[in-house]
């Protein structure tokens, strides 16, 4: 198990403030299975609807979507209903291949702190630019038709594009049936400094010793 804290602020207050700001939510989208045929069993059309609100929300199209989290158990079930909604809601809408991979592969699930991980995970590919290893794959699950839905695992460290705007989306399922989605961007480039008439000067050289003859 596992959990973990994230400081969240208005973006206007953040600019102004000069905060160093990792990512930008861009939106988050909440929803429930429903009525299903066992508790364990997802409902690949909640999570279909679940993030194509979410797209709709931040103003995303498919394409501009660089990597998506996956909540990726890599249970037998779970697994193929999740890849079939991310194809269906996403990668089958895309002119390439949507790269996906799953944390839990790396560190475990964390129990209800999953998303917690895969919302790290994302915010780190944002920062390096460029996405971890899903590892341990030996075999592909043969019912995960990653052609077909027009998806590309990620099972080796991925650059990502070494400028502007990047999205990557977070999801996480919830064992009762409990869906949520987040799309993060990057933060907006910073405003260039104008300079001041004290930026010309030299600025003082502060040194410390443990005696003056030092």
């Amino acid at each position: 198990e596992g959990g973990g804290i994230f400081l969240l602020k208005d973006l206007d207050q953040a600019l102004a403030d000069g905060d160093r700001i990792l990512a930008v939510v861009a939106s988050s989208v909440v929803n429930t299975d429903g009525y299903k045929s066992g508790l364990t069993v997802p409902n690949p059309a909640a999570q279909i609807q679940l993030m194509e609100r979410a797209c709709e929300l931040a103003g995303v199209t498919p394409d501009e979507i660089d990597y998506l989290e996956a909540h990726g158990t890599g249970t037998a079930v779970g697994d193929p209903l999740e890849t079939r909604a991310i194809g269906a809601a996403i990668g089958q809408k895309r002119s390439s291949p949507l790269p996906i991979g799953s944390i839990k592969s790396n560190m475990g699930h964390l129990e209800t702190a999953s998303g917690v991980a895969g919302l790290a995970k994302a915010l780190g590919v944002i920062a390096h630019r460029e996405v971890p290893a899903t590892i341990k794959i030996q075999r592909l699950n043969p019912k995960i038709r990653s052609d077909e839905w027009n998806l590309d695992i990620v099972t080796q460290p991925r650059k990502l594009k070494a400028s502007g705007r990047l999205v990557v989306g977070v999801n996480s399922f919830g064992f009762g049936g409990a869906n949520a989605h987040v799309l993060l961007e990057s933060a907006p480039e910073p405003a260039v400094a104008q300079p001041t008439a004290d930026d010309d000067q030299t600025p003082p050289l502060r040194l410390s010793a443990r005696s003056p003859e030092a």
